[in-house]
């Protein structure tokens, strides 16, 4: 009978077997897959260098265009270059009238004449300053001694003294102390001297208690009492109206101020020297470095008679009606010889009008030309001339007909050059005598042609001339004559957070990969750092600006990765991966079981800075010592096992 039973049940228990040996073979192939894929490994720490990167991605932008100006007054007569056309530095890209040019320089040489008085105004200013108390009051305390720096007094303390105002002295106490307005305390002070209060105001957090400013000192710890003797609170003392002496910069010479003395409206409390010019000096000095370089570049464009593309890339913005408004119109301003007198000329004639009547005919006075001088453009030769002659000539009825960049009516103070050839006549207007006594100091060093002297038109006349108007300086804006985008080089702006922003700076070396250029690396250079974050996530984010250089196949928009080198370290190094953390112990094995692949001989390490493949050890190891460490490869099939 017991035979039959185990017959009958011996298929369901085979069966059941191979289900649970069928059920656990996955688990042990995962397990065996899994122990497969653990290599142990075995490192030396070793002295090396570690750099330090920081790494990020943006995409490729080409830099902003560069936007050449046209300065004030200065004539384009015609455009060199089209939209959309590459151009080199230096190339040129538009012939500008020579006397326009020149003209401007010589209101730019007005405006730094102008300048340079001011500065020198400014700079002979009594630089001493006396610093005054604004009203009435008692210092309560001096913090700047005789030959102290400010700027040092300052960092310190905050101000170079303490005026107490109102004659009050004041302590807060905590909102439970159950004071009303205007009740008596006594407030007694650190050295136990006792002085009379009152309850100045009761606020929702604070009650604010004064007393006066004869004798309490400034930062003393007093305590207040009801007039029974209650105890109500303490609190530090302060001034309860106060006034702090402030100064930027000098040296203190004298020091009027004692504490706890009372002063008067405009007493003199400090004096110092060696003040740093005012913001107006420094603001005219700035002033008088871009008309320098403006100058510079006015005589550049006279001699080459271009404006140069200040970078290499693209046109763009070009309006070549510019050209022909400009040539069309001329320009109201200072003109020298506009174009070549009529050619063969024999005569040249000066004209200064000196008056004009009700109908219109002009009176003036005129001076020929030396016979054997016939060079039109040699205006100095011309002009030094003209003083000597128009002081003794007499005033006759004159005619001035096409006077070019004239704008109506000639005034009296206009001065003309008329050239002729017997058959034909060119008349060109110079400008005001008022001009002309100022056109270029005698101590500037340019080519003759443009040596114009000094005339003294002091006895001169002109009735009906309208009074002097102030000198307004040369307008340094000018205007925009067309925009160079760079190709030479682009940019790319990567976000950094604000926990890391503060570890870029300028100058900063970087290696880029562009997605779409695979095998390549770029060199690029951190350029500019924004000031101000963009709130995201809770986080403000910075943009850093990088700018390298340009290949052929780069294309704005493309995805790069960007690694900024931030320094290098040597030291003593190994692999990260050696590492093992448990709570806030950082320790690495130095032992292994070559057999059994087990770990052992843990010792405790302090790490500095990492790359994220090799890690700094400060203590812990030594040189040469060996660490051994797990690693797990996929693609490894079989477990390494130390040599």
């Amino acid at each position: 009978m017991k035979s039959k039973k185990i017959k009958k049940y011996l298929p369901w228990a085979i069966l059941a077997l191979v289900a649970v040996f069928l059920a656990v073979l996955p688990a042990v192939a995962r397990s065996r897959a899994e122990e497969a894929k653990v290599s142990i490994l075995s490192a030396k720490a070793e002295t090396g260098d570690l750099v330090n990167t920081l790494a990020g991605g943006g995409t490729l932008a080409a830099q902003e265009a560069e936007d050449v100006r046209l300065p004030t007054d200065v004539e384009v007569t015609r455009f060199l270059v089209s939209n959309g056309d590459l151009v080199r530095e230096g190339d040129p890209l538009a012939e500008i009238d020579r006397v326009s040019a020149m003209a401007a320089a010589i209101q730019v040489q007005d405006a730094l004449d102008s300048l340079a008085q001011d500065l020198t105004t400014a700079a002979q200013e009594e630089l001493a300053l006396t610093i005054t108390a604004p009203t009435a009051g008692r210092i309560k305390a001096v913090y700047a001694q005789r030959g102290d720096d400010v700027k040092t007094v300052m960092l310190r303390s905050g101000s170079l003294a303490v005026l107490s105002l109102d004659g009050l002295m004041a302590l807060d106490l905590s909102d439970d102390a159950d004071l009303t307005v205007g009740q008596s305390v006594t407030v007694r002070l650190s050295d136990g001297s006792e002085y009379p209060g009152r309850v100045d105001t009761v606020q929702m957090d604070k009650t604010v208690v004064t007393l006066t400013d004869d004798g309490p000192g400034l930062g003393d710890t007093a305590v207040v009492t009801d007039l029974d003797g209650q105890l109500l609170g303490s609190g530090q003392l302060y001034v309860h109206n106060a006034w702090d002496v402030i100064a930027s910069s000098g040296t203190v010479v004298s020091v009027n101020a004692q504490e706890g003395g009372r002063v008067y409206k405009d007493y003199g409390l400090f004096t110092l020297s060696e003040m740093e010019h005012s913001a107006e000096y420094q603001q005219l000095a700035v002033q008088h470095r871009d008309y320098e370089e403006l100058l510079t570049d006015l005589f550049r464009m006279y001699q080459d008679g271009v404006i140069k593309a200040p970078c290499t890339g693209y046109v763009s913005g070009v309006d070549k009606e510019i050209a022909t408004n400009m040539s069309a119109h001329g320009s109201y301003t200072i003109r020298l010889l506009a174009e070549e007198a009529p050619e063969p000329a024999f005569t040249y004639e000066i004209v200064l009008v000196t008056r004009v009547d009700e109908k219109g005919n002009l009176m003036g006075r005129t001076s020929p030309w030396p016979n054997d001088i016939n060079d039109p453009t040699q205006l100095s030769i011309l002009l030094a001339s003209a003083s000597t002659f128009l002081q003794s000539a007499e005033e006759v009825p004159v005619s001035i007909s096409g006077a070019e960049g004239l704008a109506g009516q000639p005034q009296p103070g206009d001065l003309f050059v008329i050239s002729s050839n017997g058959e034909e006549s060119q008349t060109i207007y110079v400008g005001n005598v008022g001009d002309i006594s100022s056109l270029l100091p005698t101590d500037i060093t340019i080519p003759d042609i443009f040596t114009i002297p000094s005339f003294d038109f002091s006895g001169f006349a002109f009735p009906g001339a309208a009074p002097e108007e102030e000198e307004e300086l040369f307008d340094l804006d000018g205007s925009t004559l067309c925009s160079i985008t760079p190709n030479e080089t682009m940019t790319i702006t990567i976000s950094v957070d604000e926990l890391d922003i503060l570890q870029y700076s300028t100058g900063m070396e970087a290696e880029i990969t562009v997605d779409a250029l695979p095998g390549q690396s770029f060199r690029g250079v951190v350029t500019e750092i924004g000031g101000v974050g963009a709130n995201s996530g809770g986080s403000s984010k910075y943009d850093v600006e990088l700018t390298l250089d340009r290949s052929p196949d780069m294309l704005e928009g493309m995805n790069t990765s960007v690694v900024v080198y931030k320094d290098s370290i040597t030291g003593l190094l190994i692999p990260a991966a050696a590492l093992n953390n448990i709570g806030s112990r950082t320790f690495v094995y130095t032992a292994c079981d070559a057999k059994t692949k087990q770990l052992s001989a843990p010792v405790d390490v302090i790490t500095g800075s990492s790359d994220g493949n090799l890690v700094e050890i400060v203590s812990g190891l030594t040189e040469g010592q060996t660490v051994w460490y797990a690693y797990y490869d996929s693609l490894s099939a079989d477990p390494v096992h130390p040599s």
